[in-house]
């Protein structure tokens, strides 16, 4: 076994020592620095070409990827990798900051400050997104109350729960809680899990109602909520370790919350069509179903950036 991890890690040190040598020698020929080869790649020049750039600021999702890594590998920019990741980030700035040090032609800041204003956006959107986590439910928050009010009528239209007490009612486990107070459920997930349940049975609420009556047998359906408030766990985890940054390049910053929310309720989809394939007897099928789903989801999304069920992309 240590002869194995001594193979490894002379490996990993060979191929670091290749990457930079390539580097270099790359660097040499054209005189270009990686982050300009990367930005001529989007545009319509070429290094020999004088740096010309197409006319558009745009920048794929795959080259801001690329720019991220560089920025990150790049000894001369360690600071603007820690401003990238402040609310005070300013594109701008950073773009003038980079094209200084790597000496960025003028006709490829636009593309430049771009991608940085990509990587502003899912930088701040990972920050909310580990902010909503951290917080917890309240139930001396009249929003909280309002947003599982909320869930409830999106849920079971035109049905009252049993009991005067807002946070006391058995009916709560109706939509898969566990007790009497839905507030106990949240611990794992934070008001993020709140916020994910309801977009979810807003956005998709033929499904996350035809969910809530799968399969047909009581005895062998998933507590709904609860197994949300899983999901939630499991994703914010893929995204603040920065697995789903490639697909999230690209969007203004609003946007890329909203396509978290939507990978979460593909994920969710996903999940409910294997336990449903399974044909579950109890909810003593819940441990491994859920593992393999999420094992499934996270794969997806992390190589293709999608989820699909049974061959068809879930929307």
């Amino acid at each position: 076994m240590k002869i194995f991890e001594r193979a490894l890690d002379l490996l990993d040190r060979l191929w670091f020592i290749c990457a930079k040598m390539t580097k270099w020698v790359v660097h040499r020929c054209t005189g270009a620095s990686e982050i300009q080869r990367i930005l001529v790649a989007e545009g319509d020049g070429s290094v020999s070409a004088g740096w010309s750039s197409s006319s558009s600021s745009s920048i794929s999702s795959y080259r801001t990827e690329k720019l991220a890594k560089s920025i990150t590998r790049s000894t001369k920019l360690d600071d603007v990798q820690s401003l990238l990741l402040s609310p005070e980030a300013n594109s701008s700035e950073l773009a003038r900051t980079v094209a200084a040090r790597k000496r960025i032609p003028p006709g490829l800041r636009g593309h430049l400050e771009q991608g940085l204003t990509n990587m502003i956006a899912v930088a701040s959107a990972i920050r909310e997104v580990r902010e909503w986590k951290a917080k917890a439910v309240d139930r001396n928050l009249m929003s909280h109350r309002e947003m599982l009010e909320n869930l409830w009528i999106l849920l079971k239209v035109g049905q009252e729960r049993e009991g005067d007490d807002f946070w006391s009612s058995s009916s709560w486990s109706e939509i898969g809680f566990q007790g009497r107070d839905p507030c106990t459920d949240f611990r794992g997930a934070g008001v993020l899990g709140l916020i994910q349940l309801c977009y979810f049975a807003k956005h998709r609420p033929d499904s996350a109602r035809r969910m809530l009556r799968e399969p047909p047998m009581e005895a062998a359906r998933y507590p709904f909520c609860c197994c949300g408030l899983n999901i939630t766990a499991s994703l914010s985890d893929l995204i603040t370790q920065d697995k789903l940054s490639r697909w999230l390049y690209g969007k203004r910053a609003s946007e890329v919350v909203s396509a978290f929310h939507d990978f979460y309720c593909d994920t969710f989809e996903l999940f409910h069509a294997r336990w449903v394939a399974s044909k579950p007897q109890n909810i003593l099928s819940f441990p491994p179903v859920f593992k393999a789903a999420m094992e499934q989801a996270s794969r997806m999304l992390e190589h293709e950036g999608f989820i699909t069920v049974d061959g068809r992309e879930v929307q």
